[in-house]
C-alpha cells in the first residue's frame, strides 16, 4: 500500500478551554465534547482530507502540573510522584474523548506522544511509525498534550501544539503537502486590543499584535494563546496554515471548503 503524500494532511486540537472548565479542577463540558466530535465525523464523511487530532487537558492535569511543576523535570522529593500523578489525570480526560468518540463511529486510535516522542539533550527525537501507520490505515490518531521522557532532568511537557509541531515538521520532511492545522477554542480566532479578531497574522505583523496576544487566564502550564500563535509562526516556516476558530459554532468542512466569513477565525501564515 502506498502513501500519497500529496493528500491534504488536517490536523485538529480540541482546547482544552473548550472540552473542559478550566477553573474547575477535572469538570469536563460533556456536551461540547460531543459536539466537537461531531464536527470530526461530518469531515470524516466528507472526505476532507487525512486528519490527525489532539486534545487539551484543560482543568485535568493543568492543575496539578502547576502544582508539582512537571515541566521542570525532578526538581524534588515529590517530583516522580507528581509526574505520575499528572499522567492519570491525562489519561483520565483523554479516556472521555476516546471513549465519546467512538460511541460515534469514529476509528480513534489512542497514541501517547509520551511513547513515540522524547527529548534528548533538549532537542526532539520522533519514532513515527506508529502515527504513518495510523494515516497509511484510514485510522485516526488522538493525541494529546502530554508528560515526555527527558534524558537531562527526568521528564517534562510536551503541549499538543508541541507535538503537532513536531510531528508538521517530521512530515514535511517526508513530503507531506498541504499541512493546515485547525485550533478549536473558546474565541474567534486571537484578538486585538480592541477585542476585534486579527484576519490574518504572519512573522512580519505580529509585532504590531504582540501585547495583545495572552497568557491563559486559568492555570496553563503550556502558555495558552501565545503559545498556540508562536507555535503556528514557527510552523508557517515549513508550509503548515494555522486556523484559530470557535469550537462552540465552527462548521469545520464549510471552514476548510472556505464558506465561513472571513471574521469568524483568524489565520496564520508564512
Amino acid at each position: 500500500m502506498t502513501r500519497d503524500n500529496s493528500q491534504p494532511l488536517v490536523m485538529i486540537k480540541l482546547g482544552g478551554s473548550l472540552l473542559t472548565d478550566k477553573d474547575n479542577e477535572s469538570t469536563a463540558n460533556h456536551l461540547q465534547v460531543r459536539r466537537s466530535l461531531k464536527q470530526i465525523r461530518a469531515l470524516v464523511k466528507a472526505g476532507s482530507g487525512r486528519l490527525i487530532l489532539g486534545h487539551g487537558v484543560g482543568s485535568f492535569a493543568h492543575i496539578p502540573a502547576a502544582k508539582y511543576q512537571t515541566a521542570r523535570g525532578i526538581i524534588n522529593k515529590e517530583s516522580r510522584l507528581g509526574a505520575g500523578i499528572t499522567k492519570e489525570r491525562v489519561l483520565a480526560i483523554h479516556q472521555l474523548v476516546l471513549t465519546a468518540g467512538l460511541k460515534l463511529g469514529l476509528p480513534l486510535f489512542s497514541l501517547s506522544p509520551g511513547s513515540f516522542l522524547s527529548r534528548e539533550e533538549g532537542s526532539a527525537k520522533t519514532y513515527l511509525t506508529p502515527l504513518l501507520n495510523c494515516l497509511k490505515f484510514k485510522l485516526l490518531p488522538l493525541l494529546y498534550g502530554d508528560v515526555i521522557t527527558d534524558n537531562l532532568q527526568g521528564f517534562g511537557i510536551y503541549s499538543t501544539e508541541k507535538s503537532f509541531e513536531i510531528v508538521a515538521q517530521a512530515l514535511s520532511r517526508l513530503g507531506f503537502e498541504k499541512i493546515k492545522l485547525i485550533h478549536l477554542g473558546i474565541t474567534k480566532g486571537v484578538y486585538d486590543k480592541a477585542g476585534k479578531t486579527i484576519l490574518r497574522l504572519t512573522r512580519d505583523n505580529y509585532a504590531q499584535y504582540f501585547e495583545a496576544v495572552g497568557e491563559s487566564q486559568s492555570i496553563d502550564v503550556t502558555g495558552g494563546m501565545k503559545l498556540k500563535v508562536e507555535t503556528a509562526l514557527r510552523m508557517a516556516e515549513f508550509g503548515v496554515e494555522t486556523y484559530i476558530v470557535d469550537g462552540q459554532t465552527v462548521d469545520l468542512v464549510a471552514l476548510l471548503e472556505g464558506r465561513t466569513k472571513r471574521n469568524e477565525y483568524t489565520l496564520i501564515t508564512r
